[in-house]
């Protein structure tokens, strides 16, 4: 894990090759924003899994996850995988809070 001003690097590459990562912090109310990144060459999927959600503190929890780009709220009972879609090439990303019940 990469440690930097708060946040930590929790999946650099997602398995996905050069370009792809996911980043998580822990905001000052509790709720944790987990953003999804894609410099990479190709359009990709990129997902935090099982590790990648328990590194963030959220893996199995009851949460909300906020989409922050679409306004959406989505519930999720029991939380083992986020996954942003196709993500856009050179630049493509994908930010949600996700919030305990």
């Amino acid at each position: 894990l990469i440690h930097t001003e708060g946040g930590r690097c929790l999946s650099p590459e997602a398995g996905l090759g050069a370009g792809t990562n996911i980043w998580a912090r822990k905001l000052s109310n509790g709720a944790t924003a987990i953003g999804f990144f894609n410099a990479g060459g190709i359009t990709a999927d990129v997902t935090c899994d099982a590790d990648c959600l328990k590194d963030a503190s959220v893996y199995g929890k009851s949460v909300i996850v906020r989409d922050v780009w679409k306004h959406a709220n989505t519930s999720i009972t029991n939380l083992t995988m986020l996954t942003a879609s196709s993500l856009l090439a050179s630049g493509g990303h994908m930010l949600v809070v996700v919030y305990e019940q």
